[in-house]
């Protein structure tokens, strides 16, 4: 089983999202205000691996107060071009998990997939929401990272 890690550049810093090889997962960022959780973006994406390289179709969404508003979606990989699809082209990167992030397979391993396959981690003010793999901002919530 193939697994990927995806790195998205949004507001300025790297989002991960690990998933496996044909599989959607989404991350959401946001932070903690009064107990409540306020959504700021979410990432979606689709991995798999294309003539022997890593590739994502990846989706960059902000909030704006109770609407969902995408920025950019595109693919990521060096297989295929930077375009655009809609809004700003996404950056980032797509690798393939290997034998040397042994735990962090053996989490994706042990993780539940699909769309109700969700966790959230917090640290202080903010908070990270994970659905379909794993997911992390360690510039913009250090200590938050889940695996459903």
């Amino acid at each position: 089983m193939d697994f990927l890690k995806v790195t998205v550049f949004v507001d300025g810093r790297d989002i991960d999202v690990s998933v496996r090889r044909g599989a959607m997962a989404t991350a959401e960022f946001g932070t903690i205000v009064d107990g409540a959780e306020v959504p700021k973006s979410r990432v979606a994406v689709i991995a798999d691996i294309r003539d022997g390289i890593p590739v994502a179709w990846t989706q960059v969404s902000k909030y704006e107060g109770d609407k969902i508003v995408i920025e950019g979606e595109g693919w990521l990989g060096s297989a295929v071009e930077k375009a655009s699809i809609v809004g700003e082209v996404v950056t980032g990167g797509v690798s393939i998990l290997d034998a040397n992030q042994e735990s962090h397979i053996k989490c994706l391993e042990e993780a539940e997939f699909g769309i109700l396959a969700c966790c959230t981690s917090s640290s202080g003010s903010c908070y990270v929401r994970c659905c379909g793999g794993c997911c992390s901002d360690p510039a913009g919530c250090p200590g938050a990272s889940c695996c459903p």
